[in-house]
């Protein structure tokens, strides 16, 4: 081999860049087998905490224990639990508490929903419901009238709210209907629950008054300002006793008295004679009447009548 072809091979060798490029060789060899180390390491630990969350999922540990609502006055637990997405049979895992608000906030009677998972596997959720004052018929349709104004469909899902609403009938005009729906979003929802039905009645000096059929048999009557007084009714039903009888409240004296409620009947039937004669109406027939509600056929329970509704001081009783 020639002198200047070994030179070249001894200093191509030694020379300062084929050393350095060498080593960086090396070093990025090594690099690789320390990152494939790396992952073979972050893959086997995957592995295990797969194993062990698996092994986790099918221990009853990872259920939920318990679903409690609270603030709910109109839904049955099983169509919340359904409409959740929760349940006894749920991993805690997938318990995520925003996506569950979500789901309960799309229902129209809920306006907002807190989800909180505890540590002991409960899941509590507490509702914040829209005041739902009373339902009605439209077209053999029900709806819900909520205190916004809004009228909701009543679905089947809805159904036990009905036992904690009024049912109203049909009114003689839309400022009757109105008023009422005025006057019962000023009632807290014990007092709702308390009434059965609500019906027009007419008296010749206010042919759109109120009839509340109360869901312990009594029934009371009033204008529109008085409806704001049903806030007391338990405490005028106290002082009544446990008969089953027609009340009067006058808004203006703040006082409600009893009154028998086969008269109460009689005058109503008076009054819409007076009213159509005036209006040249035709007279109501007999079928009108059969649509009264059960309290119509109370009988009077003795004793003298209370004149009329402008008679001040307490709640007054027939027949002492």
């Amino acid at each position: 081999m020639a002198k200047q072809e070994v030179d070249e091979i001894l200093f191509s060798e030694f020379h300062p860049e084929y050393v350095k490029q060498k080593e960086e060789e090396r070093r990025k060899e090594r690099e690789k087998i320390r990152r494939r180390k790396i992952r073979m390491v972050f893959l086997r630990g995957l592995l295990v905490i797969a194993v062990v969350f698996g092994i986790y999922l099918c221990l009853d540990v990872s259920k939920v224990r318990e679903v409690i609502f609270t603030g709910n006055p109109y839904l049955s637990e099983d169509y919340l639990a359904k409409l959740a997405g929760v349940s006894a049979d749920s991993r805690m895992p997938f318990v995520v508490p925003t996506y569950i608000s979500a789901r309960m906030e799309s229902n129209p009677l809920i306006e907002k929903a807190e989800v909180v998972a505890d540590t002991d596997r409960t899941v509590r959720i507490e509702l914040t419901m829209k005041k739902a004052l009373a339902y009605y018929f439209r077209n053999d349709v029900p709806y819900i009238i909520l205190d916004n104004g809004d009228e909701l469909k009543l679905e089947q899902e809805y159904y036990t709210a009905m036992s904690s609403i009024p049912f109203i009938r049909d009114f003689e005009t839309e400022e009757q209907r109105t008023n009422l729906i005025r006057g019962l979003s000023r009632l807290d929802s014990q007092i709702l629950s308390g009434i059965a039905e609500i019906w027009p009645f007419v008296e010749t000096y206010d042919p759109y008054m109120y009839r509340f059929v109360m869901a312990d048999g009594n029934e009371v009557f009033m204008s529109k300002d008085g409806i704001k007084l049903m806030a007391s009714y338990y405490g005028i039903a106290a002082n009544v006793g446990s008969r089953k009888v027609c009340l009067m409240i006058n808004e203006s004296t703040n006082n409600a008295y009893t009154r028998s409620c086969a008269e109460l009947n009689k005058e109503e039937e008076e009054s819409k004679k007076i009213i159509a004669g005036e209006t040249d109406k035709p007279e109501p027939g007999p079928s009108d009447d059969k649509d009264k509600p059960d309290g119509g056929e109370t009988p009077e329970e003795g004793g003298e009548e209370t004149p009329g509704p402008d008679e001040g001081g307490d709640t007054n009783q027939e027949g002492g």
